[in-house]
């Protein structure tokens, strides 16, 4: 597994920054029969991503979908315990929302793609792990070799009562911030 420490800078209410730094960990392929996948660590959360396809529509789902577009299903499953199903809607429908803008559509008609997300860990709030889930999402369609009109990534960026604006926020200041932003 390849770790990189990445240095944060917080602005403290001395005149020097407080220098911290975050863990941040990849891993591409790690799951075998799928056309791509990748795990990635940020901090205290960790994401898995399954890809598979494109392939080709079902018999059943062609006459559902009568355009020739690719269609994109998105899954997005929490670890076990979580009862936030709205907020896990939520994120599937942001998701699915990247992924069609993101992924080159018109080479694969009547065809489709199948994403599932695994939040593994998460120590931390919610801005790490929204984070975590977008660049999990980015790294596997790498792997996957998708065509894709651009890159993405994302990093958390909290708003701190008495710090101010933190990027890449440790567990301890994301969870006393109430407002973030990734």
């Amino acid at each position: 597994m390849n770790e990189k420490n990445v240095m944060s800078m917080e602005n403290g209410n001395d005149e020097s920054p407080i220098e911290h730094y975050c863990q941040v960990s990849c891993q591409l392929s790690s799951i075998v029969k799928s056309t791509g996948s990748a795990t990635f660590t940020l901090n205290d959360s960790m994401c898995t991503c399954i890809l598979n396809g494109p392939s080709e529509l079902l018999q059943r789902q062609q006459l559902e979908s009568s355009k020739n577009q690719l269609h994109i299903d998105v899954q997005y499953q929490t670890r076990q315990g979580s009862l936030t199903f709205y907020l896990d809607k939520l994120i599937e429908q942001w998701l699915e929302t990247i992924v069609q803008s993101t992924i080159i559509k018109q080479r694969y008609p009547r065809s489709q793609i199948n994403l599932i997300l695994y939040e593994e860990q998460n120590l931390a709030g919610e801005a790490t792990l929204l984070s975590c889930i977008c660049n999990t999402l980015c790294l596997t369609m790498l792997d996957a070799n998708l065509p894709m009109k651009y890159a993405f990534a994302s990093i958390p960026v909290v708003l701190h009562p008495t710090k101010g604006l933190l990027l890449l926020p440790n567990t301890k200041d994301e969870l006393t911030s109430k407002t973030y932003f990734v």
